[in-house]
């Protein structure tokens, strides 16, 4: 509209050697440019932790209470009944959906998970939300989900490593 030809106007004014267009598609190539050497970066750095976690004498490093403590909020939500077994398990039954079937299968985890473990929840976690935003369910509790497990990666329990490695 309106705005978007003033904004042209002023950016052909500043810069009259390019068009507006053209100064956002300069502006786009550099953003990705640089976008990508940061993703490169990024990569190496997480293959690099990966490997590292996996050379670890005790891999079980991941807490999972976030995330079951974020099931058990949902549940109760729904009106479901948590009981703290040995198990973990939930007593009914989440909406019979992928989301919910997603949901359920996480208050089965154990205290600990492996960093692998932990990457496997993240790949489970988006292509579960892939699938059921196509088939139109509702996937705003995974939301919650993707922010405890998120937290767990972020606060690794490294209490049973060796001391030097702890640091």
């Amino acid at each position: 509209g309106q705005l978007d030809t003033k904004a042209a106007q002023i950016l052909n004014e500043l810069a009259p050697t390019y068009s507006g267009q053209e100064v956002g598609k300069r502006l786009t190539e550099a953003a990705t440019a640089r976008y990508n050497k940061f993703d490169k970066i990024a990569s190496s750095l997480y293959d690099d932790f990966y490997k590292t976690a996996d050379a670890l004498p005790v891999k079980e490093i991941v807490s999972t209470a976030p995330i079951t403590a974020t099931v058990q909020e949902i549940a109760e939500k729904e009106g479901k009944s948590v009981i703290k077994s040995e198990t973990g398990e939930i007593i009914g039954k989440f909406k019979d959906d992928p989301v919910g079937g997603f949901i359920s299968s996480l208050s089965k985890l154990p205290e600990k998970i492996t960093v692998e473990q932990a990457r496997g929840l993240e790949r489970e976690l988006n292509q579960t939300l892939s699938r059921a935003a196509n088939e139109g369910f509702d996937v705003s509790r995974l939301g919650g989900i993707n922010g405890a497990l998120q937290e767990s990666k972020n606060a690794l329990d490294v209490s049973s490593l060796p001391k030097k490695m702890g640091d």
